[in-house]
């Protein structure tokens, strides 16, 4: 076990945007949501698998839909703790605790914001390790854990208990009830012994974002990205100053593409994106490729991008590339994150 203090919440977020990986959205509401849950306390303790009973029932969850609209519709600020309670009913003998389902970005924080406000403990642990675009795009999903029953729940009190879905279903469902809700919910789900999860989850995503965080905020602008590769195996790819970006929505997030003058020997570099950076081609070679989590991070302060602002022409931008969680390595979960998994062919 370990503790998070209050103080680390916008090291927290620095970290949870480079493994944003383009992805993941701005955590303005969701830090300060996390923030007004600490209350009184200046820390929150947060376990690993091993630290709880075996037979103990993990909840994940996360906010799903527009980050916009999360924004612009203030949340209530119990959605995510009615969900997960919701999900609980389900299994009143067994013990609780909660997790993510994405440890990244925005959502880095929805577990903590139900640990912090109720008494269920936080565990380190989910299904992305980084930002991914969809729901049964998890190591649970692949592993066989059943998404369902899960919950979506929204600002005005409503909640919807779905059973017996899975897969690209239970996403497509998801997706339709967060539009119907307001552009976002709050979704419950996964249930999952944490023996389960010993095989199926991506343990300690939370503190790595925290050690990535703290290794951004502790160098000097110029430096981060040096300090990225001594102390977290990071790669820079491709140094350069954008010269076209282009950004398009699409039902399920937005679709892009980055074009930067390198430097050094690099002319040209491609950064494509979907939702996240998936690849990154340098005159006309592959140089990186998701699962690898690919950020573009501005060089004259050394933070992450969104992709869907990466839009002025003669931004000085490093192109990094940390290495994927462990279990994304793995070959019966490889497929699921390759460039093809987003519809980019070829690669």
């Amino acid at each position: 076990m370990w503790h998070l203090r209050r103080d680390d919440l916008d090291t927290l977020a620095t970290g949870a945007a480079l493994l944003g990986s383009g992805g993941g959205g701005q955590p303005y509401w969701f830090r300060a949501l996390a923030a007004h849950a600490f209350g009184e306390r200046d820390e929150l303790p947060v376990h690993d698998i091993d630290d709880l009973p075996a037979d103990a029932l993990a909840i994940a969850t996360g906010l799903v839909g527009s980050l916009l609209a999360f924004h612009e519709r203030s949340p209530e600020g119990t959605e995510f703790t009615r969900a997960v309670d919701r999900v609980r009913r389900e299994f009143p003998d067994m013990p609780a605790c909660v997790t993510n389902y994405e440890s990244a970005g925005a959502n880095i924080f929805a577990a903590l914001v139900v640990a912090a406000a109720g008494e269920l403990p936080l565990v380190d642990c989910d299904g992305m390790g980084r930002a991914l675009s969809w729901l049964d795009q998890t190591t649970y999903d692949v592993d066989g854990v059943s998404i369902a029953p899960f919950v979506c729940t929204d600002s005005y009190g409503r909640t919807v208990l779905y059973e017996d879905v899975r897969g690209r279903t239970a996403e497509e469902f998801i997706r339709a009830a967060a539009v119907s809700m307001g552009g976002w919910c709050a979704f419950a789900g996964y249930p999952a012994t944490l023996e389960r999860l010993r095989t199926a989850g991506i343990p300690g995503t939370l503190r790595r974002a925290l050690a990535l965080g703290r290794t951004v905020t502790d160098a000097e602008p110029r430096v981060v990205v040096d300090a990225l590769i001594d102390r977290h195996d990071a790669r820079r790819v491709a140094t350069g100053r954008v010269a076209d970006a282009r950004w398009r929505r699409i039902s399920d997030g937005g679709i892009g593409s980055v074009v930067i003058r390198g430097s050094g020997d690099a002319a040209v570099v491609r950064v494509e994106a979907r939702n996240e950076f998936l690849i990154v081609v340098v005159d006309g070679e592959i140089v990186a490729s998701t699962p690898e989590i690919i950020c573009l991070m501005r060089t004259r302060d050394g933070r992450a991008l969104q992709a869907e602002t990466v839009l002025a022409t003669g931004t000085e931008v490093d192109v990094v590339a940390l290495p994927a969680p462990p279990r994304w390595r793995e070959p019966r979960f490889h497929h699921k994150v390759t460039p093809a998994a987003f519809g980019v062919v070829g690669v």
